[in-house]
């Protein structure tokens, strides 16, 4: 049985190390022999090989140069994924069983509800084929963004993380799994380029996809990046439909 203690820091780096997976597509490039890995992440949640994952990591559209889906543990054992046993595709979370015969896999226990916050959370990530990466951060909130036509709940958390870390775990510092990195939002702000910076020709991509034509003399940079999870309470709600 998994303590819910709070634990040591280098006790719960390895028990998430050992719970966290690689996931992704095999693809041929078409300039060399080699396949390579378009890398996300997952979490393992039972011994037999159960692991959750965010639903557009494995919604992948077919395509000549994929070889196929592969699942990688930390000792970089390749599992092949048997089967798709539960999904919901609005709430970005999957879960799938792993193929396998004899390996014992170590799953972490899932917290009975979501994080408060200013919890501290705990993300182990790939981000950009960089493996087993550690941040840390704070809950933000729980939110519905009705108002962008979803109402799905979120986790936002203060946790860094990039592209490649879809998938990949938020922990609690008992070592229970809080939520699965899935998104991030970010929040534009337009403002007038200087004159100095349109006669130096900075401003040819101004406006792009914002509905104005380029050189039209603005700029737009993100201002704030709200980093959106699965919580908890979607991933119970999934699995109840087992």
């Amino acid at each position: 049985m998994l303590e819910t203690s709070e634990i040591k820091p280098e006790d719960l780096h390895d028990r998430l190390r050992r719970a966290s997976m690689m996931i992704g597509t095999l693809y041929d490039c078409g300039r060399c022999k080699n396949l390579h890995g378009n890398i996300s992440g997952g979490v393992i949640i039972g011994e037999n090989g159960l692991v959750l994952t965010n639903y557009h990591v494995l919604d992948r559209k077919p395509d000549e140069k994929v070889q196929g889906f592969v699942a990688m543990d930390y000792q970089g054992r390749c599992f092949a994924i048997a089967e798709v046993l539960a999904a919901w595709e609005s709430a970005d979370v999957v879960l799938i069983r792993l193929e396998n015969t004899s390996t014992k896999f170590e799953p972490v226990r899932l917290a009975s509800s979501n994080p408060k916050p200013l919890t501290d959370v705990v993300v182990m990530s790939h981000p950009h084929n960089e493996f087993y990466v550690v941040t840390t951060g704070f809950a933000s909130r729980l939110t519905k963004p009705t108002m962008e036509g979803d109402s799905n709940t979120w986790l936002e958390i203060t946790a860094e993380f990039s592209g490649g870390s879809s998938g990949s775990g938020v922990f609690n510092t008992q070592g229970e799994l809080v939520g699965l990195v899935s998104r991030i939002h970010p929040m534009f702000r337009e403002q007038e380029k200087s004159s100095a910076a349109r006669a130096a020709g900075e401003d040819r991509s101004a406006g792009v996809g914002q509905g104005r034509e380029p050189g039209a003399g603005r700029q737009y940079y993100p201002e704030q990046i709200l980093r959106r999870c699965v919580p908890i309470e979607s991933i119970h709600k999934l699995l109840s439909t087992r």
